[in-house]
């Protein structure tokens, strides 16, 4: 992995990442946090340090919270001679205030400028052992523009070590944002003068706040959306590719709208359709959105990438058509586009559904044959016929970069993707809408190696209650800025609740959950919170990831639902609705 996949970049105090939708203004309040934090600085911490305090009481941090900041500390040494080191500060201040708190280190511009590179490794080692396992700690990294190559080395070690401990220990990229700010520094290259230290403590305080504390409420609810449309019903229709523009040669630019026809491949009435939206060969990190043309570009996002000329990344989604049933898809990077019909939903006629879970139907792993060969068949029963389904589909232990397709088993297998996956992603998931045969089954290609994971989440077929309501897609959650209620990484095994944003109470939400600026590998999972939350998950993230899913929640009777993170890793959230399924 490489350091900037696993750096808190710059991006958490200027609000901007690039591969999500952009992101509105808005009021994040201050929330007061019943953990304290102790900081363990040298002459930098030191020389800032009443802005420090400050910084963390705005930040949300319980008045109990220290800062120990020493001239000319290292983690083990000190330039005076003097035993107080970092270590020390550890133990001093475990034994004064306990061990009820986070830990922040801003040590490191000793090490590199009087350590051999070779010994960076240990003592950041040593010093994370001395605070302990289990224990949360944000590191801040060095800028001394005066020693290059010892500072790249120092930064790459605490990036490793970040690597490794899997969201314990975030690492806050100060040496970036110090870069852009030269006027920062005193004439030793080494200490900030007075506007630097400002913006140090400033910074310091802001990352802590939204790596270490929990997602706080906030005052900034969801937004409510109206339905624009009648009730509509599922129609069958594909899988089959619409768009793919490797076949004319010439990728889409950035901050371009690609304008989809799609009258000649859906019936009379079509108001929405169930699409996958797949990315390939991207120039640099991103995000596409599909739409309703004449409604235009949406602040939400269906698919994202990071990188350039990485894995296909593909999302799945159902979204309004307009009137003359033309889509837009726009990319804010240079990238080819490529989208697969899966079904439509017609105003008159057509299948309603219902929520099936989720229900775990097979999973591989589970099996004497747990990874599949490549070029494998799976066929899945599911519960019901003539009518469709929707499904996510995860992919676990993969042998190489590849895909998975998800079509009826009385059909032959289209040339369509539901799921790209890398080696590198780990687990990966994406939910898909899929047509079903009279035969009842569900069929599955893999074109390399690896174990599958279906859950249903809802069925298609006669009699059933529920028809969809599109709407123009719509932000309820981002917790990078505060908005939809809640501000800031989400901690292990926390819940937010969200909404609710104006749809009918007891109504299924579609749309789409993405985690962002990762921290750590985990898991999120949308459900009601009523009863016992499953045990499936609709996001799978790695450390510095983007991955985003489409997610089908039941909502509780208030109209609300719960996001929940699992036990590991720390992340940041979107909610994106293009919809609901309810009682006509």
């Amino acid at each position: 992995m490489n350091a900037a996949a696993v750096r808190v970049v710059v991006a958490l105090l200027v609000a901007s990442t690039a591969s999500v939708a952009p992101m509105r203004s808005a009021s994040v309040g201050a929330a007061a946090a019943d953990r304290a934090v102790f900081v363990i600085g040298d002459s930098l911490t030191s020389l800032a340090q009443p802005n420090v305090s400050s910084a963390l009481t705005d930040a949300g941090w319980s008045a109990s919270s220290s800062v120990d900041a020493f001239e000319g500390r290292g983690v083990d040494f000190t330039l005076q001679g003097l035993p107080d080191t970092g270590l020390r500060a550890v133990d001093a201040l475990r034994s004064r205030f306990g061990d009820n708190g986070d830990w922040i280190v801003a040590l490191g511009t000793n090490e590199v400028l009087f350590r051999d590179p070779s010994t960076y490794s240990g003592a950041i080692r040593r010093m994370l052992d001395r605070i302990g396992p289990g224990r949360r700690v944000m590191w801040v990294n060095t800028y001394l523009p005066d020693h290059p190559t010892q500072q790249v080395v120092w930064n790459a070690a605490l990036d490793q070590a970040a690597a490794e401990r899997n969201g314990d220990l975030v690492v806050f990229d100060w040496a970036s944002l110090n870069a852009q700010h030269p006027e920062w520094m005193l004439y030793d290259n080494v200490h900030h003068n007075i506007e630097g230290n400002a913006a140090f403590a400033t910074a310091i305080g802001r990352a802590s706040s939204a790596t270490l504390l929990p997602a706080r409420p906030t005052s900034t609810p969801a937004p409510t959306i109206e339905s624009t449309d009648e009730p509509t019903g599922y129609v069958a229709v594909g899988p089959s590719r619409i768009l793919d523009t490797r076949l004319e040669g010439v990728a889409v630019t950035p901050r371009s709208i690609t304008r989809l026809d799609v009258s000649a491949a859906v019936p009379a009435g079509t108001q929405a359709v169930a699409i996958n939206l797949t990315v390939v060969g991207y120039a640099g990190s991103g995000y596409a959105t599909a739409f309703p043309c004449a409604s235009g570009v949406p602040d939400t996002s269906t698919v994202n990438f990071i990188g350039t000329f990485g894995t296909p990344q593909s999302t799945s989604t159902i979204v309004q058509v307009d009137a003359a049933e033309t889509l837009c898809v726009y990319s804010n990077a240079s990238a080819h586009i490529v989208v697969d019909l899966f079904g439509v939903f017609v105003r008159d006629g057509g299948l309603a559904m219902a929520p099936a879970g989720p229900t775990r139907l097979t999973d591989t792993r589970l099996t004497s044959r747990p990874v599949l060969e490549a070029g494998s068949v799976l066929r899945v029963p599911v519960p019901t016929s003539a009518g469709g389904v929707i499904v996510n589909l995860t992919v676990d232990m993969v042998g190489a970069d590849g895909y998975l397709t998800a079509w009826p088993c009385t059909q032959e297998r289209p040339i369509v993707s539901n799921l790209n996956y890398a080696v590198s992603e780990r687990q990966k998931a994406n939910v898909a809408v899929v047509p079903i045969g009279a035969d009842g089954t569900l069929c599955i290609f893999n074109n390399t190696p690896a174990a599958i994971i279906v859950d249903l989440l809802a069925v298609f077929a006669p009699g059933l209650p529920n028809r969809f309501h599109s709407v123009n897609p719509t932000r309820i959650l981002d917790t990078r800025i505060g908005s939809g209620g809640w501000s800031g990484h989400t901690a292990p095994d926390q819940e937010l609740t969200v909404g609710p944003f104006g749809q009918q109470p007891g109504a299924v939400a579609v749309g789409s959950v993405t985690a962002t600026n990762a921290l750590g590998a985990g898991y999120v999972t949308t459900w009601s919170g009523v009863g016992a939350m499953p045990p499936t998950s609709e996001v799978n993230f790695v450390n510095g990831a983007t991955r985003p899913n489409m997610a089908v929640v039941e909502t509780a009777s208030d109209g609300t639902f719960r996001v929940t993170q699992g036990p590991t890793g720390r992340t940041d959230v979107i909610v994106d609705i293009t919809g609901w399924f309810s009682p006509a």
